[in-house]
């Protein structure tokens, strides 16, 4: 039995490497392993070592199961790694982001389970971005990837119905709009100099590095806002699959980083992507129709355009900068003395996109709530809940809430009460809100574009009781 484990190990081991086109010497630094000991492995003269399959695992984003259970070429780190040069990979390894990035992969690949958990059991998810997913080549110069990426935000903000005034909240059009699952990171755990991530593969999914803590929301927007474009627009080099699994370094250009003083030197073409990403984020947030309107060229220098920009589209004292840059020509060296200049930020500590999940990771609203769901309906068991949360059936800590909440029972209630007939049996029941000493569940429908529409309320008791007088669901088909 050993030999037939320690030879799928092998195998596993060997085809990861090859797929990922790394050295022997690159995959064993990246697996913390000296390369004599990774090349016994490789050749099934050593025992299984439960530890370094597991740092194997999650190096390329997968669960141990799923490392052994899957074609090594549907890791979903493989195509980032075959992307990048040596001197990155080796920054990774140092920095330990590439366990992390792989931690994000984990969590998008529970999602993906679970969506298709869902899918079987009739409740499907909208793929609004794998449908509006266009691959469309940077170009060579600057100014036509700024005019490309101007373009490319006024086009996203027409197809959301956004116009050129501010958005609101880039969480509500992520996770909401574009059902996009956000998972947050601090940087305790994801390296500072990286802003976020975003995969496409296998689901569309966002992370986000809170760098600063919530209180810099408007960092948070700018990332959300970046990682789109990559969602939309992007691909890595991968033959005609078009997969992108991207991470995005600290690239606010408020001083130089060039070479060696910049962390995460990316080849070219995707530093470019990264470029063009991080246009498009300043325009689809800060439209350049719009700043010509609210800030004439004769004024575009001065602080008081800068915190005009900031306090009417929730951006950064940088990218308000950089827009007044962009958007009217300014020279370098004007840019340069506007961000010398000590201005405030003007801004205030609270904001809808402030609003984060707290507590341990995997930090995802997204899961957390499908997770419940899945519990609530009898579709997985209590233990199988605590694999996706990370946690033990014992573990009491304060930060950890109960798997089957209060309000998770209360949607088993009323999910129990909408299965009574064929018309309500797919309706949605959102979180259930207390009121007074009664419970409130929200439901709503999904179309078959995605599009949520208000289907009334189930009202529940405090004995989890349905209150049928105060009950109120729309019914009709119209």
């Amino acid at each position: 039995m050993t030999e037939i484990r320690t030879s799928i190990q092998a195998r596993k081991l060997r085809a990861l490497r090859e797929a990922a086109a790394l050295t022997r010497a690159q995959m064993a630094e990246l697996l913390d392993e000296d390369e004599v000991t990774l090349t016994a492995l490789e050749t099934s003269t050593s025992e299984l070592d439960l530890e370094l399959v597991e740092r194997c695992a999650r190096a390329f984003g997968m669960t141990v199961e799923r490392l052994l259970s899957t074609d090594a070429a549907k890791a979903p780190a493989l195509v980032l790694f075959r992307s990048l040069n040596r001197e990155v990979i080796r920054e990774l390894h140092t920095r330990r982001a590439h366990f992390a990035l792989g931690d994000f992969l984990r969590t998008c690949g529970d999602l993906a389970e679970l969506a298709r958990l869902r899918e079987r059991k009739g409740v499907f998810r909208s793929s609004l971005v794998e449908r509006a997913r266009k691959l469309i080549p940077v170009p060579d110069d600057d100014p036509a990837l700024y005019r490309q990426a101007e373009q490319l935000a006024t086009d996203v903000r027409s197809w959301l119905a956004l116009g050129d005034g501010p958005v609101a909240s880039m969480v509500d059009v992520i996770e909401h709009r574009l059902n996009i699952p956000i998972v947050w990171s601090t940087p305790d755990e994801v390296d500072a100099n990286i802003d976020g991530a975003s995969t496409i593969d296998p689901i569309p999914a966002v992370l986000v590095n809170l760098v600063g803590g919530r209180e810099r929301w408007w960092r948070t927007r700018m990332t959300l806002a970046h990682e789109l474009c990559h969602l939309l627009f992007d691909a890595l080099p991968d033959g005609e699959h078009h997969r992108m699994v991207m991470f995005s370094p600290h690239r606010d250009g408020s001083r130089a980083a060039h070479g060696r003083d910049r962390s995460y030197p990316l080849p070219d073409v995707l530093e470019r992507m990264e470029r063009r990403a991080n246009a498009f984020a300043a325009y689809f947030l800060a439209p350049g129709k719009a700043i010509r309107r609210l800030v004439p060229h004769s004024d575009a220098t001065s602080e008081h355009a800068i915190t005009l920009l900031c306090q009417q589209f929730a951006i950064g004292r940088v990218t308000a900068v950089n827009q007044l840059h962009h958007v009217w020509s300014l020279s370098k060296q004007e840019r340069a003395r506007m961000l010398d200049r000590a201005g405030e930020q003007a801004l205030p500590y609270e904001h809808p996109d402030a609003g984060v999940p707290s507590g341990r990771a995997p930090r995802c609203a997204t899961l957390r709530d499908w997770v419940n769901d899945a519990l609530a309906r009898g579709w997985i068991s209590k233990v199988r809940a605590c694999d996706y949360f990370g946690t033990e059936l014992s573990d009491s800590r304060a930060e950890q809430p109960p798997v089957l909440s209060e309000a998770a029972a209360v949607r088993l209630r009323a999910y129990a009460y909408l299965g009574r007939r064929d018309l309500t049996v797919r309706w949605r029941v959102d979180e259930p809100i207390e009121d007074g000493e009664r419970w409130r569940a929200p439901v709503f429908e999904l179309d078959a574009n995605g599009e949520r529409r208000e289907r009334g309320a189930v009202v529940l008791t405090r004995a989890r009781e349905i209150a049928e007088h105060e009950t109120s669901l729309v019914l009709d088909a119209s």
